[in-house]
């Protein structure tokens, strides 16, 4: 039984604490949707829009008044989760349906096990979504960020699968994104952004989504991959949104510039604070640079008119980021803030909605989309599609880095257990009473079993373990 012909199946997301963080509460029965989403599936394929953005917390709606009343009010809310939280190993997972420990992408730009050249030596490249549903009819279009350190493709390449690739492209540094200064290149010729207003790229790339939108013959099925580099630092907002917006309150919680490290593993307990200006700039350029983004989500919607009846139309990231919490900045590490990221899904118009909170990993978005349209790879992917069911535990692997060792781990809905490389530590957090991860369990008599339960889980599912990473 194909995802037309099943019921839709939801996650929660309840409502922001205090803290700012998610508090699980036990899932609900699974419910049917309206049948207008699956009945509009049944006259044709769906179109697939997924819009990516670069480095988005959970629950950066604030000024994006558009996704909220498109899509969040109107789809299906999820828990994403990128099981190795950076930029190109999430993006690769995401592109071939498989895990770091299958693509060898661990990292953005190790000579050895990151990088586009990883994922384009790993033979992945060449069984995509994109080969995929090309190869079924769609008509395919990757338009913004595509990996980083694609800049090493020899002059001309197009990855396989995309009839239309516009890709971001920088001459220097890592070749992921930009927000000035840069190239598009792909199937059409190269064209060329300086740093005027008009070359900021998130508004560029929005046109030519719009264009690819607009272009599509009506009766033909397509797959939208639209990436955005908002709101990635330096979170350089769009010049007409610039002091926008203030949010209340700096983001604060217990966990942000943590007092008490002496839980956490030793390489972290003598951590420097992050300067609380850089939460601040952070947390208010991030909201001002999605500005951009939710007019692209209006305009998509605009093109799309009436062909929204039947489109899947995806909003996520590649992963979150560290604002402090643990005295962290940035992401490559297993905490909450680094993994989780947005997940909203919408299939028509005005579909009521049942939301709980479950796991959804990169790689079963990708089974998901391709359950939707219908379409058989041809292979074996990692992910598991959301129209069957929903997991409940989810691979943590990351290489080691210069600032820490490399880990295995398993996170599930109210549970995070890490295993650090060698004897660098464990760390085993319950979220229904310490969703700050303030007090690491590991060690303790009382949660033996479930730490004993988890571990045996992660030698499962972290396999191979990652470079690095000693037991």
């Amino acid at each position: 039984m194909n995802a037309r012909s099943r019921v839709l199946v939801s996650a929660f997301v309840v409502p922001l604490a205090a803290t700012g963080l998610l508090v699980a509460t036990p899932p609900g029965p699974l419910h049917p949707l309206a049948a207008a989403a699956t009945a509009a599936a049944e006259v044709a394929p769906p179109n697939i829009v997924v819009v990516m953005t670069d480095d988005q917390r959970r629950n950066t709606f604030q000024t994006m008044p558009t996704v909220r009343r498109e899509l969040i009010q109107k789809g299906l809310r999820y828990v994403g989760f990128s099981p190795t939280s950076a930029c190109c190993p999430a993006r690769s997972s995401f592109l071939s349906g498989q895990h770091s420990h299958t693509t060898g992408v661990y990292n953005n730009v190790d000579p050895d096990w990151g990088g586009w050249p990883q994922f384009h030596e790993s033979g992945y490249e060449d069984q995509t979504i994109a080969t995929a549903l090309d190869a079924s009819g769609y008509r395919t279009g990757l338009i913004g960020k595509y990996l980083n350190e694609w800049n090493q493709a020899p002059d001309g390449f197009v990855p396989p699968g995309w009839d239309v690739f516009r890709a971001i492209y920088a001459t220097n540094g890592q070749g992921g994104g930009r927000y000035y200064n840069y190239e598009l290149r792909g199937t059409s010729p190269t064209e060329y952004f300086a740093d005027n207003p008009a070359d900021y790229s998130p508004d560029v790339v929005a046109d030519r989504a719009v264009r690819f939108v607009r272009s599509t013959p009506a009766d033909q099925p397509f797959f939208l991959f639209f990436t955005p580099y908002a709101p990635h630092e330096p979170f350089t907002p769009a010049p007409r949104d610039k002091n926008s917006w203030k949010p209340q309150a700096v983001y604060n919680n217990p966990a942000v510039n943590e007092q008490d490290m002496s839980d956490k593993p030793g390489f972290m307990q003598t951590l420097p604070e992050v300067d609380r200006q850089w939460i601040a700039n952070a947390q208010d350029r991030t909201g001002e640079s999605l500005r951009a983004v939710d007019d692209a989500v209006s305009r998509l919607i605009g093109a799309l008119g009436d062909r929204m009846s039947n489109t899947l139309f995806v909003y996520t990231s590649d992963q979150g980021v560290m604002w402090g919490e643990h005295r962290l900045g940035g992401k490559y590490n297993p905490y909450r803030w680094a993994t989780e990221y947005p997940l909203i899904m919408r299939w028509g118009h005005n579909l009521p909605v049942e939301d709980r909170d479950s796991l959804v990993a990169n790689v079963d978005l990708t089974a998901s989309l391709l359950d939707a349209a219908n379409v058989d790879p041809g292979w074996s992917m990692e992910g598991k599609s959301v129209f069957d069911s929903l997991r409940s535990s989810v691979v943590l692997e990351g290489m080691a880095i210069p600032r820490q060792p490399a880990y295995c781990g398993v996170r599930q809905r109210n549970w995070l257990y890490v295993d650090w490389s060698g004897d660098a530590g464990l760390e085993l957090y319950d979220y229904v009473h310490d969703p700050l991860e303030l007090s690491n369990l590991a060690g303790q008599p009382k949660y033996a079993d479930k730490e004993a339960e988890l571990r045996g889980l992660m030698t499962t599912l972290c396999s191979p373990v990652p470079p690095g990473y000693i037991s």
